[in-house]
């Protein structure tokens, strides 16, 4: 059995008020330099049209281009000259997206947008730095805003942006950032405070239930450090888990702050130094001296072997499990130039999720 839906988000490897610019794209092969965030408007009038792009990064980091809106496209990236990819629809429904890793911002990253198969219509693209979102409060009995420094400090240096709230409210959780999306539907999501099987709750007495949370379809990594986030049959973790988040990770039992803080100290170093989320967690419950401390009992839902920066290599032949010709195609067409990551879940659906230069993308079939 095959998945298609699109849940995950791109895995591969300053700031301005979002804003939306229409722009004339149709005159013969003009590049249109692009600034971060904003969102351009075009339109693709001919089978042969196709719109340029520059991006020039002010720094370096990890960032994503797509595009939205109903026309199916295609987007053709090239950062240096011996670096070029493709990608269709990586994105929402049809849209293409790719994300890519900026380690010299004095190079130029260029974008080629096309209607794929020759279509034509109208497209939204946007070019945006990957990020984390950390929660934290100050509530009448525990105090875990000290939780967020480490997290946020070792997720910068990978090259995320950090956006942090100290005294996070509900409210706060789903505002749409400067990218618009949803603070929580973050690439790499970090709560910390009190919380139960269905539920997460805020300093001001406002709670996020299991049942509410939004797409979390950009969202590669989400840890809900509280009490029993992860426990029952249906907890607030496996919930964001099917919500879009490819890990999410939750706690069966009650923690104290401090254990809570010493293991996603070093869950997120271990993490930014490529181990897998298993790997992570154990090292991070080792550094727990007690046996029987609550923080040891934390659950994984999604691929445990998962890495932010994968050099992971599998190949699989696969295409027996598409269920469309067309389909079946394009994924033999796409193992010449990809490599695929198995990610098996357990409504016994097997996802073949696509790789670019050993980084899982949020492509699969």
């Amino acid at each position: 059995m095959r998945c298609r839906n699109k849940v995950y988000t791109i895995i591969l490897t300053v700031s301005l008020i979002v804003s939306s610019l229409s722009l004339n794209l149709n005159a013969s092969a003009a590049t249109y330099a692009m600034s971060l965030n904003t969102r351009y408007s075009g339109k693709i009038s001919s089978s042969s049209q196709v719109d340029y792009f520059n991006f020039k990064p002010s720094e370096t980091g990890i960032y994503t281009v797509e595009t939205f809106g109903s026309l199916d496209t295609e987007i053709t990236f090239q950062q240096y000259s011996w670096s070029t990819l493709k990608d269709d629809d990586s994105g929402v429904g049809l849209n293409a997206k790719i994300g890519f890793s900026v380690t010299n911002a004095s190079n130029n990253c260029q974008f080629q947008v096309r209607g794929h198969g020759g279509k034509t219509g109208s497209y939204t693209i946007q070019v945006r730095k990957q990020k984390m979102a950390i929660f934290t409060g100050k509530y009448s009995d525990i105090n875990t805003q000290a939780d967020a420094s480490t997290p946020s400090t070792q997720m910068s240096n990978d090259g995320y942006r950090v956006s942090t709230f100290l005294n996070a409210t509900r409210a706060q959780v789903l505002a749409n950032d400067n990218t618009g999306a949803q603070e929580i539907n973050s690439e790499i999501v970090f709560f910390s405070g009190h919380g139960n099987t269905d539920r997460i709750a805020f300093q001001n007495n406002t709670t996020l239930l299991s049942g509410d949370i939004p797409s979390l379809d950009r969202t590669k990594v989400a840890v809900w450090a509280g009490c029993q986030t992860g426990g029952g049959t249906n907890s607030f973790a496996q919930r964001a888990r099917t919500r879009g988040a490819i890990v999410s990770i939750g706690w069966t039992t009650n923690t104290t702050v401090g254990s809570s803080k010493t293991f996603t100290n070093t869950f997120f170093t271990e993490l930014k130094n490529d181990r897998t989320v298993q790997e992570a967690c154990k090292t991070a419950a080792g550094k727990l001296l007690w046996p029987w401390d609550g923080a040891k009992n934390y659950v994984i839902f999604g691929p445990t072997d998962y890495v932010l920066l994968s050099q992971v290599t599998w190949k699989t032949a696969a295409a027996n499990q598409i269920d469309s010709n067309t389909s079946k195609q394009q994924f033999l067409d796409d193992q010449k130039r990809y490599e695929y990551y198995i990610d098996q879940i357990s409504d016994g659906c097997t996802r073949y999720i696509k790789m670019f230069n050993g980084r899982l993308t949020n492509d699969y079939y």
